[in-house]
């Protein structure tokens, strides 16, 4: 026959007692770790938010140069065309001006030559220094 004892020894009491505070201790511990992490991660997602802020920041810069740099670059390539164009149309009129100029210059002495050619007399039309 086996007797049950219903009454808890000293030695098992202290036991129970350990078993619930190091389980409170661990309790204890695993949430200030917890904590602790929670506060490492906050900190870290703040870094991470600051700079994500930083780099958006940079990119809108670089954009906007970027923007700037190619509206400058259309209207320097229309600039450089129109003053290739405007260097064209002086060239084709300085070159009639110049003819021009040559004509009238030459026109006084071509009309001399002729007048002279007009009026050699007819004796002397034979000579060869004339012809």
């Amino acid at each position: 026959m086996t007797v049950h004892n219903d009454q808890h020894t000293p030695i098992e009491d202290t036991h129970s007692d350990q078993s619930t505070h190091t389980t409170e201790l661990q309790n204890m511990l695993d949430e200030a770790q917890s904590d602790q992490q929670t506060s490492q991660d906050q900190t870290t997602i703040a870094m991470l938010e600051a700079k994500i802020l930083q780099l958006e920041t940079q990119l809108r810069d670089q954009t906007e140069i970027a923007k700037k740099a190619q509206s400058d670059y259309i209207h320097m390539k229309f600039d450089f065309e129109g003053l290739v164009r405007r260097t064209d149309e002086s060239n084709k009129t300085m070159k009639v001006d110049t003819l021009v100029d040559v004509v009238k210059k030459f026109a006084p002495f071509i009309d001399s030559l002729r007048t002279s050619l007009e009026n050699i007399p007819a004796d002397e039309r034979d000579n060869a220094l004339v012809q």
